[in-house]
Parts: structure tokens; sequence; C-alpha cells
């Protein structure tokens, strides 16, 4: 008897002290960590006084709950003959809190390719004074490729463990000798978390 009775406390000895311990465990365990994410987004673009539709697809790493790593690609409709390509790796940054909508900022670098009919399209100055001589034809298509220095912001809302909508603002400041455009981007994005995130009441 008197070795069932040490078995038994032994027993209760050993769940008082490893269930803290595994609380923790477990705890630990279904804490999201990092992730990878892929986007789809569309919105609006304006440059020069000019603004057109705007669709992309991006790609990140959420090395950590507060940093992240995205790179986007977009096609801007310039109209009247005019369209853009931009590319761009980021930076992002947020807050470690478990609610459903997580703001952030970004910035980091990227190109900027902008194609022009000479015929139809009306030219920002900042590339007329790159245009190509006169001669060439009334259809003559211009391109440009120039970095850029990009920041934004906005929200990630969470509607599922998996799955946010996110709207934001991006400004792009293309450079180029000394000159610069500015392309401002409103997007809202469907975001797909591939790894599971807590999902804490409102």
């Amino acid at each position: 008897m008197n070795g069932l009775h040490r078995c038994v406390l032994s027993g209760v000895a050993f769940l008082a002290l490893s269930g803290p311990a595994l609380a923790q465990t477990i705890s630990t365990g279904n804490m999201w960590d990092h992730g990878t994410t892929m986007s789809l987004f569309g919105g609006a673009a304006s440059a020069d006084s000019q603004t057109g539709a705007l669709v992309g697809l991006g790609v990140g790493w959420e090395t950590s709950p507060v940093i992240g790593i995205e790179g986007t690609t977009s096609w801007l409709d310039r109209q009247r003959g005019a369209d853009a390509f931009a590319a761009s790796l980021v930076l992002v940054g947020t807050w470690a809190n478990l609610t459903r909508v997580k703001p952030f900022i970004e910035g980091g670098v990227g190109l900027y390719r902008a194609s022009f009919d000479s015929a139809r399209s009306v030219v920002p100055d900042f590339y007329r004074r790159r245009m190509t001589a006169p001669g060439l034809g009334a259809s003559a298509a211009n391109t440009f490729t120039d970095p850029t220095l990009v920041l934004g912001g906005g929200a990630n809302v969470f509607l599922a463990r998996h799955v946010a909508i996110r709207p934001d603002v991006n400004v792009a400041l293309v450079l180029r000798g000394g000159h610069s455009l500015t392309v401002t981007s409103a997007r809202v994005h469907l975001v797909y978390h591939f790894e599971d995130h807590p999902m804490p009441p409102w």
C-alpha cells in the first residue's frame, strides 16, 4: 500500500509541475511566428495630374510578427496611349498585437517603366525633356525605365486565419538626372497568408 501511495503522490506531483510547462508549450505552439503571403490588388494611380487604373500581385515573407519583406509588380493604365509597369521591394513594419486590424508602414526601392505613344499621349515634363529627337514618326513609342523610392502605409484587416483585406496608399518617387516624378497609388489587396494566424475576438 505504501508503494501505491508513493506512486500516486509522485504522479500528482509530476502533473502539478508539468502542467504549467505543458500549457506554455501549447500556447507557444499556437502563437504565430513567421509566414509567407501572396496578394492580388487593384486600385488607381495618379502621376502629373493623370489618373488611371492599376492591377498587380505581390509575394511577401513575414520574418516576425512585426517585420516583413514584400515584392510587388503592377501595371498602370496611364490612358491615351500611355502605360507603365512598376516593381518594388519594401520592408514592412507593423505592431505586435493580436487584433484583427494591424496597421503598417513600408519603405523600399523599385523600378518604374513608362511607355508613351508620342502621337496620342500627354507626356509629363519629367519624360518630355528626354524624348527622342523629332523625325521618328508620329506613332513612335518612347519607353523609360527609372529607379524609385517607395513609401506607404495601410492596414491588414483579417477576415479569417489565412485571409486578409489590405487597403493602402503608396507613393513612388521616380528619379532621373536630378528630376523626379511622384506616382501616388491607392490600392486594395486580397492577401492569403499561408500560415495560420491567431484570431482573437474583435
